[in-house]
């Protein structure tokens, strides 16, 4: 990862056949600055680095809300 902004603990859910989603939500304040990419860890401090993914630019403002859903097959 590049400069980390913030770090959310999601929220997890099953999806069926072996797919767990994960949803963490950067409400405004929070992670503001340019996001190019997220990662999924073993922990809401520093942690394991489980997955990873990068986007184009997201900008987020102070009083933008982000919400990062990540799907996962455990196998």
């Amino acid at each position: 990862l590049g400069t980390e902004l913030a770090r959310q603990t999601g929220t997890v859910s099953y999806v069926s056949n072996q797919i767990f989603q994960v949803t963490a939500t950067f409400p405004s304040g929070t992670g503001t600055g340019n996001v190019y990419e997220y990662g999924l860890f073993s922990s809401n401090t520093a942690g394991t680095m489980l997955s990873r993914d990068t986007e184009t630019l997201i900008a987020k403002g102070a009083s933008d809300s982000l919400t990062a859903v990540l799907q996962v097959t455990i196998s």
